[in-house]
């Protein structure tokens, strides 16, 4: 949920807090999203300077769940130069979290990752058409997802074969939080190792999660690859099997 508050000033005013937004009856990751926004406004035919801050709510349980008042205080300057401390309080605000949508049948196993959008990329090191026997390439696959925590993206399954492996690396997580939402990623790095020559099939990584604007769950794909494989450049080594003499006779006497 984005959670955007706006603060509308019409007077003069100094030493002055905001309280963050808190959650009561349930429990909420609470994060703020890029920059403050300031703006004139006119209200009713008045003029203000209009202060708007936004923050990324991520209910952790289905059931009801309050965004508390938030709380402005500072000291109040009159025209007349007097001047007083006063608090301002926005309304709460109520929700209904509803449950996790089980996954698909076919896809039982899959983790609840509900995102307004999501997409996988792969590059390669060294150009993705071709391997060479004993030599390894970097296989780069980054998961990005719209209106999630990067906590949140899950490991990518790859399908190991006798004729490839691939190996992974610890991977990279970031998010970039702007007005409007956050955008996560999840950057997993592989060591692709061909053991023999020929024409190979890498096979299609897939990632279920659930469509938040469509209410459905989806399939993300990096599909299956052909790789050429090419015989190993180091020249091959013969083996050499040293003969011990023949000692079954025993010399004259």
């Amino acid at each position: 949920v984005v959670y955007t508050m706006t603060l509308y000033r019409g007077v003069s005013t100094g030493r002055s807090s905001l309280t963050l937004p808190e959650v009561s009856g349930g429990e909420a990751i609470v994060e703020k999203l890029g920059q403050d926004r300031e703006f004139q406004s006119v209200l009713d035919g008045r003029n203000f300077a209009a202060l708007e801050r936004q923050y990324a709510i991520f209910p952790q349980a289905s059931g009801a769940l309050t965004i508390d008042p938030v709380t402005f205080e500072a000291v109040v300057v009159s025209p007349s130069g007097f001047s007083n401390v006063q608090r301002y309080r926005s309304q709460p605000l109520s929700l209904a979290v509803r449950s996790a949508v089980p996954p698909p049948a076919a896809y039982s196993d899959a983790a609840w990752l509900p995102a307004q959008a999501l997409e996988l990329d792969e590059r390669w090191s060294a150009g993705e058409g071709e391997l060479r026997v004993g030599i390894p390439q970097t296989r780069t696959v980054t998961i990005h997802a719209d209106g999630v925590l990067e906590t949140q993206l899950p490991e990518l399954e790859l399908q190991q074969s006798e004729n490839i492996r691939q190996y992974s690396d610890q991977p990279e997580l970031s998010r970039e939080a702007e007005q409007g939402g956050i955008r996560a990623h999840r950057t997993e790095r592989f060591a692709v190792l061909a053991q023999s020559p020929g024409p190979q099939v890498l096979a299609e990584i897939e990632l279920p999660w659930f469509n938040v604007p469509e209410e459905r769950w989806e399939i993300s794909r990096i599909p299956a690859k052909s790789l050429d494989v090419l015989p190993s450049s180091e020249p091959v080594a013969f083996e050499t099997i040293a003969r011990a003499p023949d000692t079954s006779m025993s010399p004259s006497s």
